[in-house]
């Protein structure tokens, strides 16, 4: 069924269907007594769990969740629950209260096949990005992905020069650049710079996760979590995607997590205006948008309906129990408020180690700092590093500095990007200079820095050459003999 022109009759014949079976409406929504007779449907389940309930049973194929272990080919939707459900026959028909895990999964897959047809390649992204993703109240500019609308646009004619296409389900996890890989629902604009500080990372804020809100922009963790649950439900069958808790699984298994914090953010965060932007951009059928009259690519029912997350998924993978309003999840709130961190200076070297730290100098002019980026100055110039200005007030920190993670090799540390890549000191003939990974050319290389401090905090960091910033080009690099006075911020 694709989208009806006719809400009134939907309306009417909605609310004659759920009399005639309920015997009460309320609302919109429905409210089902326990003992009611139990439904059926068929499908496989590859990988889920078994789905209990009172006189129900289905099977589907379990291709969208972790951590479900088993072969199973049985499971059950389930009546008796009282969550107050919103009724959407107008996109969503097939899905009902009743449902629960891989069978409300495969229900609502169902009515997503029938909102939109549409295909891109992934060179022609470059062409509905700039569209999809302009800023609702500025169509002339394009909002990048992870930045709040209207503080890092940029001009939507000409994007593609500080702009790359991300992955929020990345390629090497599975997505590819076809099917997920090239679906403009899974595909953000982001700014270049942005890009490589992810990864394939899980999205998350602990070790081997990237956060979302790492830029400022709190609201994006719900805007990354409805995509990666929409990219699962709409691509996991064909491509064998997977959802689960464990940040370290291999690309080889086509996942992404970390599930039970894109829960969390799914419900702690409400649908940001960009989002919904995007959905009347992308959904022709809903004629929303007179931009687009022509690529219909369907809905993100996560956008239109965030508590369905909670209906499939609860923190261990795809749910074996009737969600019930109280065991996980929840409807969605928060807002778009830019997160704000605090940051405290560390000034003993015993407490550096397993810390995630910025790397801070002083500038030229008296109150000037400025914290290392982990990229490069230029693409040609591997060995220099961009700085990132912030405010140091006494011990305390304010700003979004980049983070590095310091961990204890014996007496010394070595120091690795969100991303995993190691920061390397090294000598190439005359040259003492830092790199990310592998140098161009190197005759000496080492992870290994030696870290000492003073009393207030000042730090020295030695490898092969010293990790120096020069104040007046405003870059950070190596030096073999001048050491730069550096200082070490936690996030409180």
């Amino acid at each position: 069924m694709k989208h009806s022109k006719n809400k009134a009759l939907l309306f009417i014949a909605g609310l004659f269907l759920l009399t005639s079976c309920n015997g009460a409406v309320s609302g919109g929504s429905s409210s089902i007594p326990a003992g009611g007779n139990g439904t059926t449907s068929s499908s496989t389940n590859n990988g889920g769990g078994n789905q209990g309930g009172a006189n129900s049973s289905s099977s589907s194929a379990n291709n969208g969740g972790g951590n479900q272990g088993g072969n199973n080919s049985s499971s059950s939707s389930q009546q008796g629950t009282t969550v107050d459900f919103p009724v959407d026959t107008k996109y969503y028909p097939s899905v009902n209260k009743n449902l629960y895990g891989q069978a409300f999964m495969d229900a609502l897959r169902t009515d997503m096949k029938k909102l939109g047809s549409a295909t891109s390649s992934y060179d022609h992204l470059k062409t509905v990005l700039p569209k999809s993703d302009a800023n609702p109240d500025d169509v002339s500019k394009m909002v990048p992905f992870y930045h709040k609308p209207g503080t890092a646009d940029v001009n939507a004619s000409a994007v593609w020069g500080s702009c790359n296409r991300e992955h929020v389900w990345p390629n090497s996890r599975g997505a590819g650049k076809t099917g997920a890989g090239s679906d403009p629902h899974v595909i953000r604009p982001t700014l270049t710079k942005d890009n490589s500080s992810r990864g394939n990372n899980f999205y998350g804020d602990g070790a081997k996760e990237y956060d979302p809100a790492s830029l400022g922009y709190e609201a994006a963790r719900g805007e990354a979590a409805r995509i990666i649950f929409y990219c699962v439900v709409k691509w996991g069958e064909q491509q064998d995607l997977k959802l689960t808790n464990n940040p370290n699984d291999a690309t080889s298994n086509n996942s992404m997590g970390t599930l039970k914090k894109l829960i969390k953010w799914n419900n702690q965060y409400a649908v940001a205006k960009i989002e919904k932007s995007r959905q009347a951009y992308l959904d022709v059928g809903d004629g929303d948008d007179a931009r687009n009259s022509s690529e219909d690519y369907g809905r993100n029912p996560f956008i239109d309906h965030p508590e369905y997350v909670n209906y499939i998924w609860d923190d261990n993978g795809i749910r074996t129990s009737p969600y019930n309003g109280s065991n996980g999840g929840g409807t969605g709130g928060g807002s778009d408020t830019p997160v704000t961190y605090n940051y405290h200076k560390v000034k003993t070297v015993a407490d550096l180690a397993g810390k995630s730290l910025a790397i801070v100098a002083p500038g030229v002019s008296a109150g000037d700092y400025f914290s290392m980026s982990d990229k490069n100055t230029k693409e040609t110039l591997p060995w220099y590093f961009q700085s990132e200005s912030v405010t140091v007030n006494g011990d305390k920190l304010a700003g979004t500095p980049t983070m590095f993670n310091f961990s204890a090799n014996g007496s010394k540390f070595n120091i690795k990007t969100s991303a995993g890549k190691s920061l390397n000191n090294y000598i190439s003939g005359t040259h003492y200079s830092i790199c990310l990974e592998n140098p161009p050319e190197k005759d000496q290389i080492s992870s290994d820095w030696e870290i000492t401090m003073e009393a207030d905090g000042a730090a020295t960091i030695k490898g092969l050459s010293y990790l120096t910033f020069n104040a007046e080009k405003g870059s950070w690099g190596g030096k073999k003999d001048t050491p730069s006075k550096i200082y070490l911020f936690a996030r409180d």
